[in-house]
């Protein structure tokens, strides 16, 4: 497997593509917003506890396939339920993406 093209870390719970500090307004453009995985489970597991619609198997099978996931940060869309991990070509591009709009 290739080499990472973006790398995203966390200090201080500040979030860095490449050791690029990604502002908040950097999001306000982009369709992806980073998440620290572990954490967005924890709160797919809330939200499917008090969802009372048919959107709670869609979550419930969200919420499995992120658990299989290793990677420690992902990008969650903000308008749909689109994740993006690893070194795929999407998630380079929507890391630029995010980059380009920081």
């Amino acid at each position: 497997m290739s080499k990472p093209k973006f790398i995203i870390t966390e200090c201080n719970s500040e979030h860095y593509i490449n050791n690029v500090k990604i502002s908040d307004e950097a999001y306000e453009k982009a369709e992806f917003r980073i998440e620290e995985r572990e954490d967005f489970t924890d709160t797919l597991i809330n939200w499917i506890s008090e969802c009372k619609t048919a959107d709670k198997q869609l979550m419930k099978d969200d919420l499995k396939m992120l658990m299989k996931v290793e990677d420690r940060f992902i990008l969650s869309s903000m308008r749909t339920n689109h994740y993006l991990y690893g070194n795929s070509k999407e998630f380079n591009t929507e890391c630029q993406n995010i980059l380009d709009n920081n």
